[in-house]
C-alpha cells in the first residue's frame, strides 16, 4: 500500500511517501525504509534478486541516473530498472 503525507514541511520540495506490506497470516502493516528493497508474493524470496536491488538503491550515483531515464520520458525509470534487472 502506498500512502503520501500531504502537509509539506517547509524544507521540502514534494510531500513524503510511505509503502507498507502486508504479509500473511497476520497482515499487519509493515513499512518499507527509504532505500530499502522489499517486495510482495513468491520473487521476495529470490536472494540474488534482493541483493541487486539493495545495491541499486543504496548507490547514489545509480539513483540519480534512474531519475535522468524519467526526463521526458514518462515510465522511462521503470523500463530502465526492468533492463538493469533482466541481467540476474
Amino acid at each position: 500500500m502506498l500512502s503520501i503525507e500531504l502537509d509539506k514541511l517547509p524544507n521540502e520540495m514534494a510531500p513524503k511517501a510511505y509503502v507498507h506490506i502486508f504479509r500473511s497470516p497476520d497482515f499487519f502493516p509493515e513499512q518499507v525504509r527509504t532505500y530499502q528493497a522489499s517486495g510482495i508474493g513468491s520473487g521476495t524470496d529470490i536472494t540474488e534478486f534482493q541483493q541487486y536491488l539493495n545495491e541499486l538503491s543504496n548507490d547514489h550515483n545509480t539513483r540519480f541516473q534512474m531519475t535522468q531515464w524519467e526526463t521526458s520520458n514518462p515510465g522511462g525509470m521503470g523500463v530502465g530498472l526492468g533492463f538493469l534487472l533482466t541481467r540476474i
